[in-house]
């Protein structure tokens, strides 16, 4: 699989190379300016959206999964490497923030930040596992009836919950009662990481309901 990884990679190469040029002079500003944090994550998130829709339209264009089930790897893998470039690839966009943060605050960060961090990635990783959950519900039974339902509800759960916590959270809504009572409730410890594993369960789950699928010839 790695070998799938490194081509994937390099397939996107040339986005990827703009998309880290970008983030790294943003975070070189907020190590060196400070205090950029919410600007800087909600440019993050733009990144990923990028990431995301670019490479949905390179799926339906190369129809990418048709070739995928034609290799000697098993579908539980393939589940799995729809991940393996995402995640380290919004990783490491929090290491780099986290390390801007340090230097601008000369590490005076408490645990709020730790729930800050939890809170978005959760947010974001919702939003790609919902993506890639309603594209797979569609194949998974005989009937097109469940199929739709469960597509529309997952994606309308992952285009709508994930951006609103991510952007509910950020300080400069507070004043809205709504974002306010959101904020309390996903920027505690037990919010923070409760969305965190929500997401790693919906991430999971997308996984075990690719394997489920009748189809991958679409």
């Amino acid at each position: 699989m790695w070998k799938m990884i490194k081509a994937d990679i390099e397939y996107n190469k040339t986005l990827f190379i703009f998309l880290y040029s970008v983030v790294f002079l943003a975070v070189l500003s907020n190590a060196i300016k400070g205090y950029l944090e919410e600007q800087l994550t909600m440019l993050m998130f733009f990144s990923v959206v990028v990431i995301g829709v670019t490479a949905g339209i390179e799926e339906i264009k190369t129809k990418r999964i048709r070739f995928f089930s034609g290799l000697p790897i098993s579908v539980k893998r393939l589940g799995v490497f729809r991940y393996s470039v995402f995640v380290p690839y919004w990783l490491s966009l929090m290491v780099f923030l986290w390390f801007s943060s340090l230097v601008s605050q000369k590490a005076q960060m408490g645990l709020e930040y730790l729930w800050w961090i939890l809170t978005r990635t959760g947010a974001v990783f919702i939003w790609i596992a919902c993506m890639n959950l309603s594209q797979d519900f569609t194949f998974v039974y005989r009937s097109k009836g469940p199929g739709y339902a469960l597509k529309w509800t997952v994606l309308l759960f992952g285009v709508f919950g994930g951006p609103l916590v991510y952007f509910a959270t950020n300080p400069r809504y507070q004043s809205d009662p709504f974002f306010s009572f959101i904020s309390d409730v996903f920027l505690s410890p037990t919010g923070g990481m409760g969305l965190f594993f929500l997401s790693l369960g919906l991430l999971a789950m997308s996984v075990l309901v690719y394997k489920k699928r009748k189809s991958y010839t679409e």
